[in-house]
Order: structure tokens, then sequence, then C-alpha cells
């Protein structure tokens, strides 16, 4: 179908040589082709032992109602832990579908569940309180 233009006005061509022209009428096919991509599209929450994975070996930084605190869970099933009590040792393990843990010289043992997004976190107690994170790789506080 003609374009009309404007008497007196004249149409401004650039020259595109063949392979170009090729190239942009591809990638015109493959982003027509591809899913429109939102800001409210994040990836979903993992939730379970893949979340857990994404915790062992590496830093948890959080705030709970005591304050802020740090803390690693070492593949061995130990951990660290620093917060305002100051730095403390103890133990975890994964009883299904929750984390499990027990610092030392404490009696109670904590299960929580865990979810994780990204970088950032939560663990959610019995009560249903949550509790969000930061993920930091590998031992970042060198506890």
């Amino acid at each position: 179908m003609p374009t009309h233009y404007p008497a007196g006005t004249r149409r401004a061509t650039i020259p595109v040589p063949p392979r170009a022209r090729r190239a942009l009428l591809a990638a015109a096919a493959v982003l027509s082709l591809s899913a429109p991509v939102r800001a409210d599209d994040a990836p979903p929450a993992l939730t379970g032992a893949a979340a857990w994975a994404r915790l062992v070996g590496n830093t948890v930084s959080g705030t709970t109602p005591d304050g802020p605190y740090d803390e690693v869970f070492v593949p061995d099933g130990t951990l660290a832990i620093v917060d305002g009590d100051g730095k403390a040792g103890g133990t975890w393990h994964w009883r299904d579908p929750t984390l499990c843990t027990r610092v030392d010289g404490e009696d109670d043992e904590e299960c929580r569940t865990v979810s994780v997004t990204g970088t950032t976190g939560a663990f959610t107690d019995a009560a249903g309180s949550r509790y969000p994170f930061e993920i930091r790789q590998g031992n970042a506080k060198n506890l």
C-alpha cells in the first residue's frame, strides 16, 4: 500500500545493506514472539528444602524483636550466630518442612519454615511470626 506524503515534502530514506536488513528483521521477529516482562513478574519464592539449600553455607542477616543478628549455617550441621548477646555456636537440622536450630547453652530448639526469593527470605515460626532476612554469599561476617 503506497504511503502518501503532503505535497512539497520529501520522503527521507536511509540506505540499509541487505545483510543488516535481514538481521533487523530476524531480531524484530524474535522480539515479537517473546512474552512481555512486567515489573510484578517476580520469580516465585522457594520454600522447604529448596529454600533451605540456598542458605546452607551462606550468611543470613536479619532482625528479630531482640535486635539484629548474623548467622551462618555450616554444611556439617553446625551454626554460628552473632547478635546483641554476643557470638555463639549451635547446631541445625532439617526436619521437613522446617529448619530446627539449637544455640549452645540454650535448652529450647527453635523450628521454623523458610522461604527465599533471590537474596532475601524469611523465617516463619509456629505462631506465624515472620522474620525477614538477607542472604550474603559464604561466611560474609567471618563467624
